[in-house]
């Protein structure tokens, strides 16, 4: 979890979503069908958060990530059919695919990347934690960052 606000991040939601995870902390539930139904989507939803990278998707992995999110719908249906749509539900239904067959990728213009950013500008926060005055260590990170995106262009 997050050292600073004790949130998940990124990192531990793809462990939570992988499916030997799912089954792990699942076990303790009594097994139904419903289970089953939210252990698929559950599943599925890892599938996708791993076909949001920063790279173009190929046409195998578009097709892989509308398999899923048709998935996710079809068991959301199935355990929670008298729940109402929430707005992020109703966005990787309706709108997450045509838009990444457009742009073939995802992952460059979701929050994934800003996120990535956030794990390690918090990293680099903790390494200058010793710095007292804040315009120092917030400077200290800047160049940090700096150098990890001159490295980034140029490798």
């Amino acid at each position: 979890m997050c050292a600073f606000k004790q949130d998940f991040d990124g990192n531990h939601i793809a462990k939570l979503l992988k499916p030997e995870s799912i089954d792990d902390y699942c076990s303790v539930f009594t097994p139904s069908s419903k289970l089953e139904s939210m252990k698929s989507f559950l599943i599925h939803l890892g599938k996708i958060q791993q076909l949001c990278v920063a790279r173009d998707l190929n046409a195998e992995e578009m097709d892989e990530m509308d398999a899923c999110i048709n998935i996710c719908w079809e068991r959301v249906r199935e355990f929670a059919e008298d729940m109402n749509m929430t707005p992020k539900l109703h966005i990787l239904v309706e709108h997450v695919m045509p838009y990444v067959r457009r742009f073939r990728t995802l992952g460059k213009m979701s929050e994934q990347s800003i996120e990535s950013f956030h794990a390690l500008y918090n990293r680099l926060q903790d390494r200058f934690k010793s710095i007292r005055n804040d315009s120092t260590r917030y400077s200290h990170c800047f160049r940090v960052l700096l150098f990890f995106n001159y490295v980034s262009m140029n490798s």
